[in-house]
């Protein structure tokens, strides 16, 4: 797992969206969550086929996590060559992903949704 800007969101829920922030070269925590469209990933299934980079953002459609989901969508073509699966998790729900996807041509990346269950 590569971390690149994890951080905590401010929620109180027990998801991994609620956990401390993770440092460069820690092991992440297993989790299960659901994509935009409707099928689950579980970060375990990854360990030991192939390398994954997961990215946090708060907030699906603001000006921010817009250009920081942009700049992965950049750069997924260079972690996909290296056999790299690229998701990024916020806590909105699936009707503000698709819209996010298409706000932001994320074709590439896989957008997860932490719903804090």
């Amino acid at each position: 797992l590569i971390v690149s800007n994890a951080f905590k969101l401010s929620t109180s829920r027990k998801s991994i969206s609620s956990l401390n922030m993770l440092k460069v070269g820690e092991v992440a925590p297993d989790f299960e969550l659901l994509t935009s469209k409707g099928t689950t990933v579980k970060l375990s299934s990854f360990k030991g086929k192939k390398p994954v980079v997961v990215f946090f953002y708060p907030a699906d459609n603001s000006p921010g996590c817009t250009k920081q989901v942009i700049a992965f969508e950049k750069k997924s073509p260079d972690f996909k060559s290296k056999g790299a699966e690229v998701f990024g998790v916020s806590s909105q729900g699936k009707a503000e992903k698709e819209k996010f996807i298409k706000t932001t041509s994320a074709s590439s990346t896989t957008l997860l949704i932490d719903d804090g269950e």
